[in-house]
């Protein structure tokens, strides 16, 4: 890789973007949105402008053109220039978006690599859970909303990605005209938690009495393989469902911060051992089942104790990016996070203003791409709250970066970059 290539990726915070095995084909079937099919095509001359009689009529109408806003937003996966044909056809239908969210709709065009030779999406499918909220306070809407996002890539070879986020749109009304006036990201709710002093340590032997000192090995083809079923993203084609997230009904899903308990799950498919115990605060216990079903260590379910356990026990952290060298390259301990093996953990820190040294996130890395135009491979990750599916790591960290505020068309802007810590796991482990 030359330095000019490595300084861009730096630059922006990435590689070059790639993309997923192929996704079941029901994950893209049917059609999303309130009454159907939810179509950019055009037609209905003025269907945004505001004749509604009923208060059920105006929620639907809000909750339409959100869902189209975001829908054109995603067309910017498709072209580094944005979604200007989808805001126009929004406009068009006698709706208005203000330059906040026209700023905000280009995140996909940024997320996706740039020029023609690069990877992008040939395809783009948007589909949304059916919970939307939609509250009104005088002329002013503000609808929350979950979107899932389908993905086809220009590499055939790469199959589709999916992936869900949850969006704030607020709406104001003027006469019969919705003017779109502000879009953002959902924050996504750390999972980090306070240390406690432990009142109990972890068992030295199981309940037949065998030591679990005993050498054991880590399948990493089985983490990943179970990593990829349990993240996808599911658009139906029955009614005003479209959107669902694969969780294993065997575990407690724990909503917006499913994140470590899905990468546990994933560490004990791949051969990791329990680390019994019936303290929940105790570092050393690592158990989704300490006094009865549902019952998790802490290492279980937040992501700084799950990392702590992991570093002591089961892997190594390697150097944290971005480096304080930008011209790092392969082979340096700056660059290991690049160089990570599919079943490696890579871990997040973020905060409003500066990263704390807690990590507030984790993720499993479910496969490697090498691109062609400039032969640079990187780990591809899946993730849960929100889901990801075997995304590119450069586009995540695109994302990340632009959730947290550092894209110019985010009111919120800052320079803070989110910290991500890569994890290299043994292959084998004593305990």
């Amino acid at each position: 890789m030359t330095d000019r290539k490595r300084r861009a990726l730096v630059t922006f915070g990435l590689a070059t973007a790639m993309a997923l095995p192929m996704a079941p084909a029901r994950a893209l079937s049917g059609t999303g949105g309130l009454d159907g099919e939810l179509d950019l095509n055009l037609g209905l001359g003025g269907k945004f402008l505001d004749i509604t009689v009923t208060l059920g009529q105006r929620r639907r109408l809000v909750l339409r053109l959100a869902q189209e806003y975001l829908a054109a937003r995603d067309q910017g996966w498709k072209d580094p220039q944005g979604p200007g044909d989808g805001m126009a056809a929004i406009k068009k239908e006698g709706a208005k978006v203000a330059t906040q969210p026209e700023a905000f709709a280009a995140g996909p065009a940024v997320f996706a690599a740039e020029g023609a030779d690069a990877l992008h999406a040939t395809e783009v499918d948007t589909g949304f859970v059916d919970d939307a909220t939609v509250e009104f306070e005088g002329n002013t809407a503000t609808v929350t909303l979950t979107s899932g996002t389908f993905l086809s890539w220009n590499d055939a070879s790469l199959g589709t990605s999916s992936l869900s986020d949850t969006y704030v749109v607020t709406l104001e009304r003027e006469n019969r005209t919705w003017t779109v006036t502000k879009a953002a990201y959902v924050p996504t709710p750390s999972t980090a938690a306070p240390k406690a002093a432990a009142t109990s340590t972890a068992a030295s032997e199981t309940a037949d009495g065998v030591s679990t000192m005993a050498a054991h090995s880590y399948d990493r083809d089985a983490a990943v393989a179970y990593a990829l079923r349990w993240s996808e993203v599911y658009k139906s084609s029955r009614g005003n469902h479209p959107v669902s997230f694969a969780r294993n009904p065997e575990y407690e899903d724990l909503g917006t911060a499913n994140c470590a308990n899905f990468v546990s799950q994933s560490l004990l498919a791949g051969g990791w051992t329990r680390r019994y115990g019936v303290d929940r605060d105790d570092p050393d216990n690592w158990d989704d089942n300490l006094n009865g079903p549902y019952t998790f260590s802490k290492t279980w379910t937040r992501a700084n104790w799950l990392f702590d356990l992991t570093v002591k026990y089961r892997g190594w952290e390697r150097n944290f990016w971005p480096p304080a060298d930008p011209t790092t390259g392969p082979g340096d301990p700056d660059f290991a996070i690049w160089e990570l093996e599919p079943g490696d953990l890579i871990f997040t820190d973020w905060d409003t203003e500066v990263p704390d040294g807690v990590q507030d996130h984790v993720m499993i890395v479910t496969g490697t791409y090498t691109n062609p135009s400039d032969e640079f491979t990187e780990p591809t990750y899946s993730q849960n709250s929100p889901n990801r599916h075997n995304l590119p790591l450069s586009v995540g960290m695109k994302m990340a970066y632009y959730r947290r505020g550092g894209n110019e068309g985010d009111p919120n802007h800052n320079e803070n970059q989110p910290i991500f810590v890569p994890v290299r796991l043994k292959d084998s482990f004593d305990e």
